[in-house]
């Protein structure tokens, strides 16, 4: 399943959404279990995915339907996608093609001029809207990089969460607000504050409301000892994004106290980076926290594959972000080939299939039908222990986790005006391919 979840003995059974779908509703802890992940990264359908994007043009959607059933045939069925890919026309795609026969794991892109939690929830009913979907199983906080700090997404999503459910005290009651205010003069007008407030306004605003209230001597009376607000049923779980040790154990720590399940954390994971101080220290804390690792970039953009020639490694953006030099490659590609050989199977296998024995998932990305059959190859085999460490021998340490903070807002920000750009181009009408027949 792609989704499991363990119970404490004292705890309601699982309860599944709808009979047909693999996930149930989380009562303690939620567990991602997929040997594979779908990348949707060149899936977007604008004029920028088109001429900068995707170096060989936008992928047609013949092509996108043909991938669809490659990976469908293998049982591969959770797809990774993000309002930020082609300014939601990724997620348009994926939801066209994919409909009810998948599972999606999207992502927030926290832009510089995102402050508040309702900008977090417009996000989700949007995505929402573009998936066809009422309900997203994998949220993601895209970067950890903003003005506002990583508790306090976390308990935006609190709100977000499965209809009815508070993963800390159970299922919920509809709290009933009544104020008391200490001077009865002023009752009316106090009543009728705090009753708008909890009638048009967010769950994280009323406990605000709430707290204050408590503050200046308005005692407030709800129906519950722990008070919170009936969930909106708009996400199954919280995952993280480019997080490194620190920022994830803020982030369970944050989801235990908000009541959050915290389940992955998508990140550069590969034999570029492995043998990086700050990679093993996240994929340690990841381990002891409960928390799956999914690696995106697992080939290194091509890297780590037998065609990667003089062209491709001048345009390869991974080296670049990485700064590498192609020296650098020589021996990590030469055991590569060896055990592609070894195994008769590819260079692009014989990495992803590296990662599966690190119990971590890998994220592939696929412009073709044959680069999904490609992808899938790397099931149902396994390295052997002594050729796993002999790959960990040889493996970089250019990690992508230590970037200083004003060079990870610089592309949060980039990116995010891309993301209103390539939104803006799909509103004029220039988002769109030629649909299946």
């Amino acid at each position: 399943l792609p989704l499991r979840t363990s119970q404490a003995s004292m705890e309601p059974k699982n309860t599944p959404i709808h009979p047909s779908s693999p996930l149930s509703i989380l009562y303690r802890k939620i567990e991602l279990k997929v040997p594979l992940v779908i990348g949707t990264l060149q899936w977007g359908t604008t004029v920028i995915d088109d001429k900068f994007i995707n170096s060989k043009g936008v992928i047609t959607e013949k092509a996108a339907q043909q991938i669809v059933e490659e990976f469908s045939s293998a049982g591969v069925t959770l797809y990774d996608t993000a309002e930020g890919y082609g300014g939601g026309t990724s997620e348009k795609r994926v939801g066209r093609l994919l409909g009810k026969n998948a599972i999606f794991m999207t992502k927030f892109l926290p832009a510089p001029w995102r402050l508040f939690h309702s900008d977090l929830e417009w996000a989700v009913r949007q995505s929402c809207k573009r998936l066809q979907v009422q309900q997203i199983p994998i949220y993601l906080l895209h970067s950890p990089v903003h003005w506002r700090e990583i508790e306090y997404w976390v308990e935006a999503l609190r709100d977000m969460l499965q209809k009815g459910f508070d993963s800390k005290h159970g299922p919920l009651e509809l709290a009933s607000i009544v104020a008391v205010p200490r001077n009865t003069e002023s009752s009316g007008k106090a009543l009728f504050s705090l009753q708008f407030f909890f009638l048009f306004s967010n769950a994280a605003q009323v406990r605000r409301a709430v707290t204050a209230g408590e503050k200046f001597g308005v005692p407030v009376v709800c129906n519950q000892v722990h008070f919170s607000l009936l969930k909106k049923g708009l996400i199954l779980s919280m995952g993280l994004s480019n997080c490194n040790a620190a920022q994830v154990r803020r982030a369970v720590t944050a989801g235990e106290k908000f009541g959050v399940p915290v389940v992955c954390n998508q990140v550069h994971f590969s034999l570029l980076d492995y043998n990086s101080k700050e990679l093993h220290e996240m994929k340690e804390t990841c381990d002891k926290l409960g928390v799956k690792v999914i690696a995106f970039s697992p080939i290194g953009q091509g890297l780590l594959t037998e065609g990667l020639s003089d062209e491709k490694w001048a345009s390869n953006k991974a080296a670049k972000i990485m700064r590498l030099k192609r020296e650098e490659l020589t021996r990590l590609r030469a055991v590569v080939l060896e055990l592609a050989q070894k195994y008769k199977k590819s260079m692009a296998q014989v990495a992803l299939n590296w990662c599966i024995q690190h119990d971590v998932i890998p994220l592939v990305g696929c412009r073709t039908p044959q680069q999904a059959r490609d992808s899938v190859g790397c099931l149902g085999w396994s390295l052997s222990i002594e050729d796993v460490k002999k790959l960990d021998e040889v493996a970089l340490d250019k990690s992508t986790l230590d970037s200083p903070f004003w060079r990870r807002m610089f592309f949060v920000s980039l990116f995010a005006i891309v993301m209103v750009t390539c939104r803006f181009l799909d509103f004029l009408g220039f988002g769109s391919v030629v649909p299946i027949k």
